[in-house]
C-alpha cells in the first residue's frame, strides 16, 4: 500500500517544479540519502500525492515518479525514482 494519493498528472506544471527540490529539505539527491530514516521521515512529512512521470505534462520520465509536496505555504515537486519511492512511501 502506498502512503501518498495518487493525483491527476495535470497537477505537476512547470511553475511547480524544482521551486524547492529535496535539497530543500537537506537531502541530497543520492539513493543512500532519500532513503536513510531521516530522508524519508521528512519526504513523508510533506508530501501530499504523486503521478507516474511518464504522463505528466512537464518533465515526463520514464521510469521516475513525480511526488507533490507542501511545504510553509507553497506547492512543489520533483522526480523520485520508482525504487526510490518504493522505499519511501510504501508501507509493508
Amino acid at each position: 500500500m502506498i502512503s501518498i494519493p495518487e493525483l491527476g498528472s495535470c497537477h505537476f506544471i512547470f511553475s511547480k517544479w524544482r521551486s524547492l527540490s529535496a535539497q530543500s529539505f537537506e537531502i541530497q539527491r543520492r539513493y543512500f540519502d532519500i532513503v536513510s530514516p531521516k530522508g524519508k521521515r521528512v519526504l513523508r512529512k510533506y508530501a501530499i500525492g504523486y503521478s507516474n512521470a511518464e504522463n505528466v505534462p512537464c518533465k515526463p520520465k520514464i521510469g521516475e515518479i513525480a511526488v507533490m509536496f507542501f511545504r510553509d505555504g507553497e506547492y512543489f515537486w520533483f522526480h523520485l525514482r520508482k525504487n526510490e519511492f518504493k522505499e519511501v512511501f510504501y508501507e509493508t
